[in-house]
């Protein structure tokens, strides 16, 4: 599975592997360490690991969000690596 970038490669598994899912878990997708500790847990959970940017949720994540409508969202790392305005963003998608 791929896509045009690593968050649409996220997003291509999330959508091959969970035709739904409740819970989804957010990493940033320009360092490892949160997705590498986030991916058990995200399994653990039955749900996928979306990637974002630091401080823009790209469309393809949106467009994941958007099909499965989680219950819960699980950011991982922190405001110092995935900004309130991403998180700002997500919430946006739910009204």
């Amino acid at each position: 599975m791929a896509g045009s970038d690593r968050f649409g490669t996220a997003a291509t598994v999330a959508a091959q592997v969970f035709p739904a899912s409740e819970t989804v878990f957010v990493s940033n997708g320009f360092g490892f360490p949160d997705a590498l500790a986030g991916g058990p847990a995200a399994g653990a959970y039955g749900g996928p690991l979306l990637l974002t940017a630091p401080t823009a949720l790209p469309s393809a994540t949106t467009q994941q969000l958007q099909r499965l409508q989680p219950a819960r969202i699980f950011v991982l790392g922190g405001t110092s690596v995935v900004s309130n305005s991403v998180i700002t963003q997500m919430n946006g998608l739910f009204p």
